[in-house]
């Protein structure tokens, strides 16, 4: 019964990261992929760097039989050998774990709870809808992955700038970095964290439509999207029902959109081409080395594309259609599509809302600490949604990645009331008008440096709205914290998660908020 107990307690899921764009420190960036496959469908997952991980890592390739538990997860035993202890986990859709106890090999794909007994392995970083599909008892192949690459072409000839680009992983010489700035400064792509843009991260469907929906001026629609895949609460429903509605992007036609997808760069093509009224083209640029590579619904998107110098291809004249974009690369294609480059092309978009100019209205500061990643997550998930700008508060110090280490220090950091120090500032603090402030909740208040971080700035006169993730314990104590250390803010009813779906909660209760317009 204990061993039931301690299961039922357990599961974890596989969060795509682009359900909404998924922050990951520049170090995480570089860590290995590992990649499922089995009958044509294939999962990637960024992996961790720990002990557990580690030896996953270095008993692959392997093939494994995976199966599935109440409809929740699916597990494959896959013994490693660093012991029994535990190391601790809070179970969010997307992540990949290991149980302890029983060398099991976890991944989850519906929220499920709350569980200790698990040490987080990686996160999914694409396929995740695939695990519903895995049948119980199914042979996978697990091995390697290789990252991510960035085009070979070299920037267009004549780029104005080369000043910094705001983001500490992306280099002012880098070939994408004029387009990053672009992008940024015309509100249509945020970084990935205060400090990063993840340029060779994977763009999935849903943050493409989202892009466009966004600098089509987020017009009201009608009715929800109609996909299995896109609930009516979710981040990217309107963008991706007002993408279908206008033809701008199907779904698979199995009643899915694929909101989780990687976009292949022939559909980046495509739906930007689908986007500007599908112009007739005249073919008369050369066609790319690979060009029968690419799909039938794409040749006439991709010859208009490169006639307008949207893509200039990669090393050999290929376009590589069946290619993952990048976040860089859809950054340059945005850019060249809407800026113009040097072949001269049409590319400023004809009879559609220009971006809206938001310098007047209110700005959004979505400030969040977070040990393991679970209050990460759900700071995204208010940053896509409120369009505000993600800060990471990171300590001088960090905290051990051993719980009970953890727990020593932050007790004596409440019994000497201290301040633990933070690695950076907020630039233009006056500048925003609200400031959401997420932290996990460690003996049902908020961490010592989230006090440190309110008495840094001046709040008066702010809107406050604190979040919290946590175990089990409510966010009465850290809700007064909050209100104490902001006398003068005004401070609005927060929200902390325990287990549960974590979007819908989310989006229900911004819903709710009577935040500043």
């Amino acid at each position: 019964m204990k061993n039931l107990k301690r299961l039922a307690s357990l599961l974890l899921v596989l969060l795509l990261t682009f359900s909404m764009p998924t922050a990951c420190s520049a170090a995480e960036e570089e860590n290995p992929r590992i990649r499922l496959s089995w009958d044509g469908k294939e999962v990637v997952v960024r992996m961790l760097d720990n002990d557990a991980a580690n030896d996953f890592l270095s008993k692959l390739p392997l093939t494994v039989s995976f199966g599935d538990y109440r409809e929740r997860q699916k597990t494959a035993e896959v013994p490693l050998d660093v012991g029994t202890a535990p190391g601790e986990c809070e179970c969010l859709v997307g992540d990949m774990n290991y149980y302890a106890p029983w060398n099991d090999i976890n991944f989850f794909y519906e929220d499920f709870g709350y569980a200790d007994d698990l040490t987080p392995l990686g996160k999914v970083e694409s396929g995740i809808e695939y695990l519903r599909e895995l049948d119980n008892g199914s042979e996978v192949r697990i091995e390697l992955a290789e990252t991510a690459s960035a085009p070979t072409a070299a920037p267009p000839a004549e780029v104005p700038s080369r000043q910094d680009s705001g983001y500490t992983d992306v280099a002012a010489d880098a070939w994408y970095a004029e387009a990053v700035r672009y992008v940024r400064d015309n509100g249509l792509m945020s970084g990935t964290s205060a400090a990063e843009f993840s340029p060779n991260e994977i763009t999935s469907r849903a943050m493409l439509v989202a892009v466009l929906y966004r600098h089509a001026g987020s017009p009201s629609v009608s009715a929800s999207a109609n996909f299995s895949d896109v609930p009516a609460d979710a981040w990217c429903s309107n963008a991706v029902a007002w993408a279908a509605a206008n033809n701008i992007a199907s779904g698979y036609g199995n009643g899915q959109f694929g909101a989780n997808s990687p976009v292949t760069r022939e559909q980046l093509a495509t739906i930007l081409w689908r986007y500007v009224g599908s112009p007739e083209t005249t073919d008369a640029a050369a066609p790319f080395a690979d060009a029968s590579s690419i799909s039938s619904f794409a040749t006439s998107a991709v010859a208009w594309a490169r006639n307008e110098g949207i893509v200039s291809g990669k090393a050999g004249n290929t376009f590589d259609p069946q290619g993952r974009a990048t976040r860089a690369e859809m950054a340059v294609m945005l850019h060249r599509w809407l800026n113009g480059n040097e072949t001269g092309g049409s590319t400023n978009t004809p009879n559609l809302p220009e971006t809206p100019d938001t310098s007047s209205e209110s700005r959004t500061l979505v400030a969040y600490f977070s040990r393991t990643g679970t209050t990460q997550g759900m700071a995204e998930m208010i940053a896509e949604r409120t369009n505000g700008d993600l800060f990471e508060i990171i300590p001088e110090t960090a905290y051990s990645e051993v719980y009970q280490e953890t727990v020593s220090r932050h007790q004596e950091e409440r019994r000497t009331d201290a301040r633990p120090a933070i690695t950076s500032q907020v630039e233009d603090m006056d500048g925003y008008t609200t400031i959401f402030l997420g932290f996990p909740l460690w003996s049902a208040d908020a961490p010592m440096i989230i006090r440190t971080f309110m008495e840094s700035y001046d709040l008066s006169g702010k809107t406050v709205v604190p979040f919290a993730t946590s175990g089990g314990s409510g966010m009465s104590a850290a809700q007064s914290s909050v209100e104490t250390f902001c006398p003068d803010s005004n401070v609005l009813n927060g929200l902390c998660i325990s287990g549960g779906s974590m979007e819908s909660r989310v989006s229900s209760w911004l819903e709710g908020l009577d935040l500043p317009q």
